[in-house]
């Protein structure tokens, strides 16, 4: 295990998504040790009753090691998924036509239904549509309100309950449409019941709805911090405005590298990072950080310099997602993502990457005085 010093000056928090990989006190005592200072519990999974079960259990674990380990609720937001199927999984083949309904019907070879029934008021003929994270390409051909017809340019096998993503597409939607606003008071009611320490809210596009889940958390006497997931194009464009609303955001890389070309990505993260830490907000970078985990007992070169150079961008956490929720390393997946962290900070230090940070003017008098006790904190290595 790490030196539980060293631990405790690490300032970069670890986030881990619990699952069944970790479903159990003692795993997660183990987890404790090893490095974790957030667990995250990913609510497009699982039912209520096992993720109350999970919160209890860190509790518990927490209890257990004499430490502080907060919990925080990712809700499922927009999502638009595809519907179940007649006889299992079907494999789809390039150029041929594959439809998308808006109706409950159970899909084969020949389409399958989706989840938003307003689907095809936000497509045209040409534009992208992709299943499964983008690993299913298809174009539209043709659109009415009862089906977007398509045709299939890269083909793949499609199981049911598979993401359902439009590049560049505007919908005219947001985790507080009526479509999506009663599985989004569920959330609310079941974060504040269990008195979670942070609210993730996915695919979020406008400082607006931010306000509009705060409204309905302090209607119920509760001031949860409400961290912005930023997945989409329309998040990235209005990240300004979604950082003053909210009280920290997620770089959510999943969704992102699915909605944008995957070249822009590392550039949008460091873009993300950057408004949230000038602006005094945290940053949390998300999905595939060590990703190779799942299966390995160590990570590639290339994810262990994707965390570093997050930390080196000023991200304030780094976050597991698969790695502790069902791989087969989590408590060596944090001990992995803690020893880089700690090794990242140095050379913060050693090198002086945060001036890049620091060199942005200080807008008021109270950050002129934050930044110059952080400056007096490192020289006396508080």
């Amino acid at each position: 295990m790490p030196d539980p010093q060293s631990l405790s000056q690490r300032k970069t928090k670890i986030i881990a998504t619990v699952g069944p990989a970790c479903d159990d006190v003692a795993t997660l005592e183990d987890m404790i040790h090893a490095g974790l200072n957030v667990v995250r519990l990913n609510l497009s999974h699982g039912d209520y009753e096992s993720h109350a079960n999970r919160v209890a259990q860190v509790r518990q674990a927490a209890s257990n090691v004499g430490a502080h380990v907060a919990i925080m609720v990712d809700t499922k937001g927009i999502e638009v998924r595809t519907g179940l199927l007649e006889d299992g999984p079907v494999f789809l083949e390039a150029d041929q036509t594959f439809t998308l309904f808006a109706d409950d019907r159970k899909g084969n070879l020949a389409g399958v239904s989706v989840s938003y029934r307003k689907l095809s008021a936000g497509v045209k003929k040409g534009d992208v549509i992709l299943l499964d994270d983008g690993a299913i390409e298809l174009s539209v051909a043709a659109v009415n309100a009862a089906a977007i017809e398509c045709v299939v340019v890269h083909g793949g096998m499609l199981g049911e309950r598979k993401g359902v993503n439009l590049p560049g597409a505007q919908l005219a939607i947001s985790a507080i449409s009526p479509e999506f606003l009663e599985n989004l008071e569920n959330e609310i009611d079941f974060a504040v019941a269990q008195q979670v320490d942070y609210m993730a809210a996915s695919f979020v596009q406008s400082g607006s709805e931010i306000q509009g889940i705060r409204d309905r958390l302090n209607a119920r006497g509760s001031n949860i911090p409400i961290i912005a997931k930023i997945e989409n194009q329309a998040g990235v464009d209005n990240v300004e405005a979604i950082v003053a609303a909210a009280d920290g955001i997620m770089v959510a890389r999943g969704d992102l590298g699915v909605e944008l070309p995957l070249a822009e990505v590392p550039s949008t993260q460091k873009k993300l990072i950057q408004c949230s830490v000038t602006n005094g907000k945290p940053a949390v970078t998300a999905t595939q950080m060590l990703a190779s985990m799942e299966t390995n007992p160590k990570p590639t070169r290339a994810e262990a310099s994707d965390v570093a150079n997050a930390i080196l961008d000023g991200t304030s956490a780094v976050m597991l997602s698969g790695e502790t929720a069902v791989g087969q390393y989590p408590v060596v997946a944090i001990q992995t993502m803690s020893a880089i962290a700690l090794r990242a900070e140095a050379s913060l230090r050693e090198f002086g990457f945060l001036q890049t940070i620091r060199m942005t003017e200080a807008a008021k008098i109270a950050e002129a005085i934050g930044q110059a006790a952080a400056r007096l904190a490192e020289q006396l290595q508080a």
